[in-house]
């Protein structure tokens, strides 16, 4: 009895609880991992928006090809796309075109270690690794979201079509390194676990009423079942006690 007790009071609602508040954990993992993604989207869009503030107001309409920008205004573009980037907190924001089906960056900012090692990036420079997705954002009217990765890194990037003064259609982007991204959902685990801990305190009061009352029950019920032995027993021993009688008298 003891033993059933043990299990139907304390192990089985132990293991509903613990079942219960993994799959909350997961799902508000999963829910909390999309709420994230997306409002980092929504910091990708507006910042990937503003890098035609950032450049020159006729910059677009003159980066038509390989010669029309010289270095040291790229330079310059480098700088100030660097600085918006890093004020947004974001790893790159960028300017493209497409011709016969490539992609070139026309503008690009860098991170630190890029400026240290002089390894910035250089005018109308062939993007190999754009996506399909990537590239039909020029025919779009719509944010392009993907998460990719190339030899800068793993990214979730938005990309957007825009058209210049001039007519030109051009594509601005906005990435965020993905390692970034998780450390983000991954420093939001404890709240959720937490959420998870003040659910069983909630629950505790529950499960020491409810043992109590089992156990008040079981002995009542251990009670009745020992009386009911007891008076078949006794009836067991009249029902002989008569049978003697009987063969007594025959």
């Amino acid at each position: 009895m003891k033993r059933s007790y043990f299990l139907k009071v304390i192990i089985i609602p132990s293991a509903i609880y613990f079942i219960m508040a993994a799959l909350y954990t997961l799902f508000t993992s999963y829910d909390e991992r999309q709420r994230i993604i997306s409002e980092v989207d929504r910091r990708l869009v507006v910042a990937a928006s503003n890098v035609k503030t950032v450049l020159d107001s006729a910059f677009f309409d003159r980066a038509t090809d390989s010669l029309k920008i010289s270095k040291e205004e790229h330079l310059l573009n480098i700088i100030k796309l660097s600085v918006n980037a890093k004020t947004a907190g974001l790893t790159y924001l960028y300017a493209t075109v497409i011709r016969n089906g490539k992609v070139y960056f026309i503008a690009s900012s860098a991170k630190d270690e890029e400026f240290l090692k002089h390894k910035l990036p250089t005018y109308w420079q062939v993007y190999p690794e754009a996506t399909p997705e990537f590239v039909k954002t020029i025919d779009s009217d719509k944010p392009t979201f993907e998460t990719s990765e190339d030899r800068w890194g793993k990214f979730e990037s938005a990309i957007i079509c825009q058209t210049s003064p001039g007519g030109n259609r051009y594509l601005v982007g906005a990435d965020m390194d993905i390692s970034y991204l998780n450390a983000l959902i991954i420093s939001r685990i404890p709240e959720i676990l937490l959420r998870a801990f003040f659910f069983l305190v909630i629950v505790l009061p529950f499960f020491y009423f409810l043992t109590k009352y089992y156990k008040k029950h079981t002995l009542v019920l251990e009670a009745e079942i020992r009386d009911r032995i007891k008076a078949e027993k006794q009836l067991e021993e009249y029902k002989t006690h008569l049978e003697e009688i009987m063969q007594a008298r025959t």
